[in-house]
């Protein structure tokens, strides 16, 4: 479960990394559990490379403050 405390935190990670793809962040929410994203899909990216940078970064950003279970 993603703490109040670090939502707008993770929010501006996510964000960065989408933004390291050329991705432009529309609309952001994070959930106790899971987010959802609205976001440009640059030409180059699929939509399957796109989760890939969230997914595997922002768990390995949760996990030392303590959030392991956040798929």
């Amino acid at each position: 479960m993603v703490k109040e405390d670090y939502r707008e935190e993770l929010q501006k990670y996510i964000i960065g990394c989408l933004s390291d793809i050329k991705s432009f962040t529309e609309e952001i929410y994070i959930n106790p559990d899971h987010l959802h994203v609205l976001c440009t899909l640059p030409r180059t990216v699929t939509i399957a490379q796109i989760i890939s940078k969230i997914k595997a970064p922002s768990s390995k950003w949760l996990k030392p403050r303590g959030i392991s279970n956040f798929e």
